[in-house]
């Protein structure tokens, strides 16, 4: 069991002192408090440690229990100055939000546990397959894996965690849905994604997330408020689709950064993970197709057109280089295939609930009940 320390006794911060002890893993023990500015708990008179004395505790953890971010720079300063190590400082940033709700993360490996019924197909990849594939409308029983900024590393290991605990069984048949700009992306690497990292939790697995800068506090959050923030708000999975329609100009929009961007090291260690991905697929006799979604094509600037194609390219190359270690993977390219249906988007690169509608119906009639189709 770990121990752990709060520093902060201030009638100001009894809200986040209370989140604190109420939703601390059981993993964790508050030996006490301190405080530069008071003597003594002045709230509850639990044990309290003179600053200088905190070294001399058996502790692993400080957590700063104070809101703003000069006070807690100030704070993390003079406990460096007493000698003690960085990485024992931690910042409650879970609850540093007003809306707790908001930040409550979704336990995504439960939640596969729970839901999946022996469907012999699964769905692997990002907000465009969780929420542009009603799986439930597909003519062949399938489960969706897919969530929100799922990369490539996490959706393998995602396959792999539930593989060792006996959840999938008897699954027949694969689809990873792929945007083109699959292969540059690292969510670990990605600071503004915490509420996906915190969906993996369970799996404390943080890949290359400790170098990214401030990580470590989010990381510790994840495991010592985690659990109990999921059991109190019961977060369940959900889809994104909405009735809203793209309103932009059409040839005015701007695609995100990711597809303007090449990250070498990112490719190199996906390239790897796709082939150990494919290898354990195939080695559970499961086919494997690969699924690129739908995009607004009409919306796009003259800048993202060219690096949309760009990337297009760079997917294909990538895919042909590999062959010789994956086979022949069959690709059903839907990328162009609603280029000007604006009423089926809701942003350039997400289909709103019309089109999701439509796209899990085109994938009845042109894989699953096509019968030329290699996985009909």
């Amino acid at each position: 069991m770990k121990k752990v320390i709060i520093y902060g006794v201030s009638h100001k911060f009894l809200r986040m002192r209370r989140l604190i002890e109420r939703f601390l893993d059981d993993n964790y023990k508050i030996i006490g408090y301190s405080d530069g500015h008071y003597p003594c708990d002045i709230q509850d008179h639990k044990l309290f440690f003179k600053p200088e004395d905190i070294c001399k505790q058996s502790a692993d953890f400080i957590i700063i229990n104070t809101k703003t971010s000069s006070s807690q720079k100030d704070i993390r300063r003079n406990l460096l100055a007493l000698g003690i190590p960085a990485e024992k400082i931690i910042s409650p940033v879970l609850f540093l939000d007003k809306d707790l709700s908001s930040l409550a993360p979704l336990d995504l490996v439960s939640a596969i546990e729970k839901e999946y019924q022996g469907e012999t197909g699964l769905i692997f990849g990002m907000s465009y397959s969780a929420n542009g594939i009603f799986q439930e409308n597909l003519t062949s029983p399938f489960y969706n894996c897919s969530w929100n900024s799922l990369d490539l590393y996490y959706n393998f290991k995602m396959y792999e965690y539930q593989l060792a605990h006996n959840i999938f069984s008897d699954i027949q048949t694969a689809w990873l849905v792929l945007p083109y700009y699959y292969f540059d992306f690292d969510l670990s690497k990605t600071s503004t994604t915490t509420l996906t990292h915190s969906a993996l939790w369970r799996l404390d697995d943080w890949h290359n997330f400790p170098n990214v800068p401030n990580s470590m506090d989010y990381i510790e959050n994840f495991r010592m408020f985690s659990r109990k923030l999921n059991e109190f708000f019961q977060v369940l999975r959900f889809t994104d689709a909405n009735s809203k329609i793209i309103s932009n100009p059409d040839y005015s929009m701007m695609l995100a950064p990711l597809w303007f961007t090449d990250y070498p090291e990112t490719v190199t260690e996906n390239k790897e993970i796709f082939i150990e991905f494919l290898r354990k697929l195939k080695e559970q006799s499961t086919n494997t197709i690969l699924i690129i979604p739908p995009f607004y094509l009409k919306g796009l600037n003259g800048v993202s057109k060219s690096a949309f194609q760009t990337k297009k390219e760079k997917f294909y190359r990538i895919l042909q280089e590999l062959e010789p270690l994956t086979g022949k993977i069959p690709i059903f390219d839907y990328s162009d295939r609603y280029a000007a249906k604006r009423d089926y988007f809701y942003d350039l690169t997400h289909l709103n609930f019309t089109g999701a509608e439509a796209f899990t119906d085109l994938l009845n009639k042109e894989i699953l009940q096509n019968p030329t189709s290699p996985l009909a």
